[in-house]
């Protein structure tokens, strides 16, 4: 037998008929039809049911869809882990196809069905035991893929704006200097003398130094107005088109006048189409520069977050995680309009520690935070040094933590969301990366309004 085929047989053993009678006058028989379920995720359950006839589907949501765990056939058992946790069940049991279970009550008869049939204490506890951890292992798998999608798909979004900037400028930036081209060679066919073109020259260079200035929708219609009407009597073509470019680089109405005063009247014309197209062609550079920085940035975040190229442990600056962390997570902040404060320690030094695993930590800490906070909610992210200690705090101005369910926040599948948007594994892996990996301390206090997690760590802290 192999080790894999042994290993499902712990898992899923199978009653033999001896067995089942043996338990059959401690439950009730029940027939299932097609589609109908025996529990369900969120609900409440202290039974477990052993499959007589058909077969029973064992499924869970995640991230809201339905993932199959496992299908139960004749022999086996089911009644999920809240037969040994006596909380809610974690997944639903559903007939595919028309059923009959034994239901058991299993705490309400467990001394009298374990006296009469000891099968159950060495076939379906150790069984129900080992799949616990089995599940959550599946689960932090399903967990992390789910927060590996959710980032990849933020990270496109991310990175589509600017490069999607940095095509279309690239694409009228093409355009433009084959028009500025032309309009070079009608300078050059005006005749313009020495001091004409350094007028034209220091006035390029004087609007591309300041930028253009930012103006409210009403001033750039005003301006617009008033330099498009005196181009328009100057002849220049397209008069419009070229006020547009000129009151976007900044240029002012005055400037427009005196640099009319410095040229001869029939060189007025050609001069204005010229400076419109620089100044447009050097805006579409700059737009293609920050655009393409914007790239890099972010692919520079990625690696940081995924500690590519990177030892596994090593000494590092903890705020570089967090920052490119709430890169990753910037669609999300957006959406929600969230104001982000950090108050980062200037004396905090690197600590030696797994990096990737603690990005996960500070992924989870904020993501959950961005899932409590309000519409333009506030989140706070500080460091302190303490001693030979880190301290990571992330804030957040949410509901708060219902104080009944507070100490069990970091046990594994205990969620406050709603069934299908939340495993209950987030904090749980959070805590186990602080404490277990990093010899660390995670905790929380909450109050309406204000919730603060507290990530300490030594300054040398992964312990493999």
């Amino acid at each position: 037998m192999s080790a894999v085929a042994g290993r499902q047989e712990t898992l899923f053993p199978k009653l033999a008929a001896e067995q089942i009678l043996c338990l059959l006058a401690h439950g009730e028989v029940m027939d299932i039809a097609e589609g109908e379920t025996i529990f369900e995720e969120g609900v409440k359950s202290e039974t477990f049911f052993i499959v007589l006839e058909g077969r029973i589907k064992i499924t869970r949501t995640f991230s809201g869809k339905e993932a199959t765990i496992v299908i139960h056939e004749p022999g086996e058992f089911t009644g999920e882990l809240s037969v040994l946790t006596r909380e809610n069940n974690v997944a639903t049991g559903m007939a595919i196809e028309p059923s009959k279970v034994l239901k058991i009550d299993l705490y309400g008869k467990l001394h009298e069905i374990t006296g009469d049939c000891p099968e159950l204490t060495t076939l379906i506890l150790p069984a129900l035991a080992q799949r616990r951890p089995d599940a959550m292992t599946l689960q932090n798998q399903r967990e992390k893929l789910a927060s590996l999608g959710t980032m990849a798909a933020g990270f496109a979004h991310e990175l589509n704006n600017p490069a999607s900037a940095a095509r279309r400028s690239s694409s009228l930036l093409g355009d433009l200097v084959r028009t500025q081209q032309v309009n070079a060679t009608q300078l050059c066919q005006l005749g313009l003398g020495r001091p004409e073109l350094t007028v034209l020259r220091e006035m390029v260079e004087c609007i591309s130094a300041r930028r253009g200035i930012e103006l409210d929708p009403l001033e750039r219609s005003d301006r617009e107005s008033e330099i498009g009407d005196f181009l328009s009597d100057m002849g220049v073509d397209d008069p419009w088109e070229v006020a547009g470019a000129l009151v976007d680089a900044g240029v002012t109405t005055q400037e427009v006048h005196s640099l009319t005063e410095a040229l001869a009247c029939g060189a007025v014309k050609g001069a204005l189409a010229w400076l419109s197209n620089s100044l447009s062609v050097q805006a579409l550079v700059r737009e293609i520069e920050e655009s393409t920085t914007r790239v890099a940035d972010l692919v520079g975040a990625i690696k940081n977050y995924s500690a590519m190229d990177r030892a596994a442990m090593e000494e590092r600056d903890v705020h570089e995680g967090i920052d490119s962390t709430l890169t990753m997570l910037g669609h999300k902040l957006r959406r929600k309009a969230i104001h982000v404060e950090r108050h980062y320690d200037p004396e905090l030094g690197k600590i030696t520690a797994l990096h990737g695993e603690l990005n996960q930590v500070w992924t989870n800490l904020i993501d959950n935070a961005i899932y409590a906070m309000p519409e333009g909610g506030n989140l706070r992210i500080s460091t302190l040094a303490e001693g030979d200690c880190v301290l990571i705090k992330v804030e957040d101005n949410g509901p708060g933590i219902p104080e009944d369910v507070r100490n069990r926040i970091f046990d594994p599948f205990f969620t406050t969301k709603p069934v299908g948007e939340g495993t209950g594994l987030g904090l749980d892996i959070a805590y186990k990366i602080v404490v277990d990996h990093h010899s660390g301390d995670l905790s929380v206090e909450s109050e309406p309004g204000r919730t603060v997690f507290t990530v300490r760590l030594d300054q040398h802290a992964a312990t493999h």
